[in-house]
């Protein structure tokens, strides 16, 4: 029973396209507003619902103070983060991807045979990284700060393929 709840706020940030994003006349759009919406017409409540957006790095805190009663915006769950928020299962898992330059010759039949011995850039300490090790010794890691420096370096010739997510 929802009736005593004056609303239900979801918080999302505005900038990660397909996800959340704004339209040409300002409006938030995308994945997660629609998730959303669809959340509470399943539940009824669509008079209760809102959304509403905010750079990433303040929906912990938007949260806890109250501003909001759930956030869809794809943060990771964590031991930390846990003790005090509740979380779902995952809805979506992004699967990796390598990606290479339109000049790349590809030479076997596997990512594993055409980029062994070649160097390859990952975003350093992420998943992803530990998956390449993990799954692909023979090639050459690059760790790189961040998704720009990364994709700079391949778009230079400085490395042969990145490794991310499929986004």
């Amino acid at each position: 029973d929802l009736s005593p709840v004056p609303r239900i706020r979801f918080l999302m940030s505005v900038d990660f396209p397909p996800f959340n994003f704004t339209d040409q006349d300002g409006r938030l759009v995308g994945f997660h507003v629609d998730l959303a919406r669809e959340i509470c017409a399943q539940l009824k409540i669509e008079s209760k619902c809102q959304v509403q957006a905010l750079p990433f790095d303040e929906l912990e805190a938007a949260l806890e103070m109250g501003e909001g009663e759930a956030v869809m915006s794809g943060v990771a769950s964590s031991t930390d983060l846990r003790k005090s928020f509740s979380f779902t299962r995952p809805y979506l898992l992004l699967p990796a991807r390598f990606a290479v330059a339109k000049t790349f010759k590809a030479n076997g039949q596997s990512a594993a045979t055409a980029l062994s011995g070649k160097t390859v850039g990952v975003v350093s300490n992420s998943r992803h990284e530990a998956m390449l090790k993990a799954f692909f010794p023979k090639l050459k890691v690059s760790g790189f700060d961040g998704y720009e420096p990364m994709y700079e370096a391949l778009k230079a010739g400085k490395v042969e393929a990145i490794f991310a997510d499929s986004l």
